[in-house]
């Protein structure tokens, strides 16, 4: 028999706080922490419009974005992807903060290509990333579904990235802690031109 698997997708996770010792100009992570609250508090309730974060509004976020996320994310469109990204990418930035109960339904980011989160501190609120492969399940019985078909789940803990293209649906499980906390950016490249795979 030849086996075959023409579909392959790869999600990144990288601890920074980790990373970060190795790195002099590192964030401290507490005060990334409450910097990351302060800017969910002004981006909370504006979800469709992005508030555009500037240095002068949230310093740190910006630094850690760019000095931290950014690199990380085109070593994953290079090494993962095969796109050499040779500009900018306009990138969006919010802050989510659920309390306990909460959780957050299956839902993607249209419209951007990769998606990154970022956590703070320790959860026990599961990021949940479903199988792309819509209705592929379907008829399965339950054992091959929860072998085959089963969502992928990550318990954050603080200083963990993940990296995943924007088309995968991923939710969180509900809150028990007191606070989640994670910061979002949305990376939306310019593809014009050929790139080689």
């Amino acid at each position: 028999m030849n086996v075959i698997q023409p579909w392959k997708i790869e999600i990144a996770i990288v601890n920074m706080v980790d990373y970060t010792p190795l790195v002099p100009t590192a964030p401290d992570n507490a005060a990334l922490l409450e910097e990351i609250h302060a800017l969910h508090c002004l981006t909370h309730d504006d979800d469709e419009v992005p508030l555009e974060i500037t240095r002068e509004l949230s310093p740190l976020v910006v630094d850690f974005r760019e000095k931290f996320v950014a690199p990380k994310v085109i070593e994953f469109m290079r090494d993962c992807m095969g796109f050499e990204v040779t500009s900018p990418a306009r990138i969006d930035t919010f802050a989510k903060w659920f309390k306990p109960g909460q959780d957050l339904g299956a839902h993607l980011h249209g419209g951007t290509h990769i998606t990154t989160v970022y956590y703070p501190a320790d959860s026990e609120a599961a990021l949940m990333i479903f199988d792309p492969r819509f209705n592929a399940s379907r008829g399965y019985p339950q054992q091959v579904r929860d072998k085959h078909f089963a969502p992928y789940v990550f318990h954050p803990r603080a200083g963990d990235l993940v990296i995943m293209p924007s088309y995968l649906m991923h939710g969180v499980k509900v809150v028990q802690e007191e606070m989640r906390l994670s910061l979002v950016n949305d990376f939306f490249f310019h593809c014009g031109g050929r790139q080689d795979a």
